[in-house]
């Protein structure tokens, strides 16, 4: 399964990443079997071939 990034554009998801500037600062990607949080570059590399 493919690596999907999905956005969420809503008020309150807004609101809440407007309250806490970590939040931005922590993404989270899944392909459905595995989780990436947070960005460590080569990990990224090594699981997402974009």
């Amino acid at each position: 399964m493919d690596w999907q990034f999905v956005c969420i554009l809503n008020v309150e998801l807004l609101d809440i990443l407007a309250s806490d500037g970590m939040l931005v600062k922590r993404p989270i990607l899944t392909n459905g079997k595995e989780v990436l949080v947070g960005f460590k570059e080569a990990e990224w590399e090594e699981k997402v071939k974009i």
